[in-house]
């Protein structure tokens, strides 16, 4: 098989709009003796020929000029980051693979409307983490369910080139489908090694063929959707996925079970060139890694070796801006090359990787442009590669540069994996590189105050700093319901029925604490509720979390309180005298027999709240008001013990 046909294959690009490829271009060159000489253009030389010389000016002054280069010579120019963009969780599973992992899928709704331009997510969190954590994030090419053969994964809909081997009907996915590239994400690795994966298929942003454009997110963002001519700028398809992948990174900072300040952004083949691209535009991604990328990625274009530029804008111009053309054959003109956009990264790590069989994609040339972005780390003062020469296979070599050359295809494998989680925990540290002796001490966790005790003391007179209290029965006391105990448990009688409630309002927290039903307990009801506004009654508008026995880990939206959930699961029920009631059920019970303590971990974070039970993820919700209100903790007419309450408030 040619080198051509075997990368395509792997690509898995063989058929589009274009002609089927049956042999590599004749003027294909693999050898090192024919490489022509080439001078590559200077990073830290400005179009005024002013030298870049410090950090800052690389920030202020150079690297704009680099990225508009970029735009105006090889992916166009993308349109800023949408105002409407709305997120709905479409599935929710917190047992899957077995217990490893929670299963999260959404939709991105990418200008906010229904029946626009969206992309589907997946995400898998792995259920051991005690706070947030990293995530790798990356676009697929057969959709979700390619990744893992997880039954729970929603079948991809939307059209895809025809391949036999991947279950492909009809340019439609079917269940032969699931886990056809399984290989390539090594789920289990990835979520056992603590960290998060997201996923969206590439072709929800722009089906991969010459007029896929006018199904795609190009089409639907222009004012002349299908009949746009496009400017010689004008963004491509890599423009369009590398800007699909930013939007995914929008809906994981406000995933409270992801840490988005360490978000690796990774791509293989076409789409290493779109994660190298995304990663260089927006630097929100902590980290960038780019798989087997060749041309039009990672690798130099002015060595001519493997596949030139002229070759992939006769086969695929359309990943490219219209003016990318005008450099076939005189590539020297091109003001820009790859070790150029690799030091858009910087001073971020990143990560290059080749593989000894995929001469097309040109590995020598992928370990010079990452040497050639060299000088701009060091203005950082970051390390680089460290090495001068390119490394045998399988022998990775970096410091805030990586690199590796696989043995084998053009393809990613469980090799490759293991480098990219080794070089992430080394610049997140995380996980092995995250220990530290046992006389450090501990961060405070990321974005969130130290946590602090609540009701730890009660007063003389029965009350408890910070909090205030409402009954039922006018002239009760606060110690005539609540009581704290020598040992810190809190009792609630339960009669008559009120509730503690904090008297700072608060929006954005987590809190835990502890609670169980006394011994012999039966049908009893209790609850924490938040954002709370408005007048005090029994009960105010609120979002209620659920402590009812047999029924822990509900939501429930009170006098009008809105949120959002998967439409199974949802509904809202008219009440005579609480209003319209928003009822989101539970995913799973995790409650303890009565009289074993249950632990509660509620999140808020904007309009998405999560909630765990004894470590189980047993709720989510989101579309939530996010306003500021009240905590309370409700006496519901049985007795309940709290203890160890602790409130953590977002920066």
């Amino acid at each position: 098989m040619n080198k051509l046909r075997q990368h395509l294959l792997a690509g898995p690009l063989l058929c589009l709009g274009w002609a089927c490829i049956a042999a590599e271009p004749p003027d294909t060159n693999y050898d090192e003796n024919k490489v022509p000489a080439y001078v590559l253009p200077d990073p830290l030389v400005g179009q005024d020929g002013a030298k870049v010389s410090n950090a800052r000016t690389w920030q202020k002054k150079r690297r704009p000029e680099v990225v508009r280069m970029f735009e105006e010579h090889v992916y166009g120019r993308s349109p800023k980051p949408p105002r409407g963009i709305s997120f709905e969780v479409t599935s929710l599973e917190a047992r899957a693979l077995g217990g490893l992992a929670t299963r999260k899928e959404v939709t991105v709704f990418l200008t906010g409307a229904k029946d626009g331009p969206k992309l589907d997510l997946l995400l898998y969190l792995p259920n051991a983490a005690t706070k947030p954590v990293p995530a790798f994030l990356g676009l697929n090419f057969y959709g979700n369910h390619c990744v893992h053969p997880d039954p729970g994964i929603k079948l991809s809909q939307r059209w895809r080139r025809a391949t036999k081997e991947m279950g492909i009907v009809n340019n439609r996915a079917t269940e032969a489908s699931r886990g056809g590239h399984a290989s390539r994400w090594q789920v289990e690795r990835i979520l056992e090694r603590g960290y998060a994966l997201a996923t969206v298929y590439y072709g929800d942003l722009e089906p991969d063929f010459t007029d896929g454009w006018k199904q795609g997110l190009r089409a639907a963002l222009s004012p002349q959707g299908a009949s746009t001519v496009w400017q010689p700028d004008g963004w491509g398809a890599i423009g369009a996925w590398a800007w699909g992948l930013s939007r995914a990174l929008d809906y994981l900072e406000r995933e409270p079970a992801v840490d988005a300040r360490r978000v690796a952004v990774i791509g293989h083949s076409r789409l290493g060139k779109t994660a190298l691209w995304a990663g260089a535009q927006d630097e929100r991604f902590a980290l960038v890694i780019s798989n087997n990328s060749g041309e039009g990625g990672a690798s130099l274009v002015r060595r001519r070796f493997g596949e030139n530029l002229a070759h992939s804008v006769s086969i695929v111009p359309y990943w490219y801006c219209g003016r990318y053309r005008e450099y076939a054959d005189r590539e020297s003109a091109l003001p820009v090359d790859a070790h150029m956009l690799i030091a858009l990264i910087a001073p971020r790590p990143v990560y290059v990787a080749s593989a000894t069989k995929d001469l097309w994609a040109d590995p020598r040339g992928e370990f010079l442009a990452a040497k050639h972005a060299e000088p701009v780390y060091r203005l950082f003062r970051r390390a680089g590669l460290g090495v001068d020469d390119q490394p045998p296979p399988d022998r990775p070599v970096g410091d805030v540069i990586g690199y590796h050359l696989r043995t084998g295809e053009h393809d990613v494998t469980a090799y490759d994996w293991q480098q990219y989680l080794n070089f992430a925990d080394r610049h997140f540290k995380h996980g092995s590189a995250a220990k530290k002796p046992a006389s450090a001490k501990s961060p405070k966790s990321l974005g969130r105050a130290r946590p602090i005790k609540l009701l730890t003391r009660q007063r003389a007179d029965g009350e408890f700093p910070g909090w205030k209290s409402l009954h039922e029965t006018p002239g009760t006391r606060t110690a005539d319901v609540w009581r704290l105990q020598p040992d810190g448990v809190l009792v609630c009688k339960g009669t008559p029925r009120g509730y503690l409630y904090t008297e700072r309002d608060y929006t954005d927290f987590t809190i835990e604490f502890d609670w169980r039903w006394p011994a012999g307990a039966t049908n009893s009801n209790g609850g924490m509720l938040v954002r709370m506004t408005g007048a005090h009654g029994i009960w105010p508008r609120c979002l209620e979390f659920q402590i009812n026995m047999g029924q822990a880990g509900d939501f429930w939206g009170i006098r009008g309180y809105e949120f959002s959930g998967p439409a199974d699961r949802l509904k809202t029920i008219a009440h005579d005298t609480l209003g319209p009631l928003r009822h989101l059920k539970r995913l799973a019970d995790a409650e303890r027999p009565v009289g074993e303590w249950n632990h509660y971990e509620a999140d808020m974070d904007g309009g998405t709240v999560t909630l765990k039970i004894n470590g189980v993820l047993v709720n989510q919700a989101t579309g939530c008001e996010a306003v500021p209100g009240k905590i309370l903790l409700t006496a519901e007419g049985q007795e309940i013990h709290f203890r160890n309450v602790r409130l953590a408030v977002t920066r």
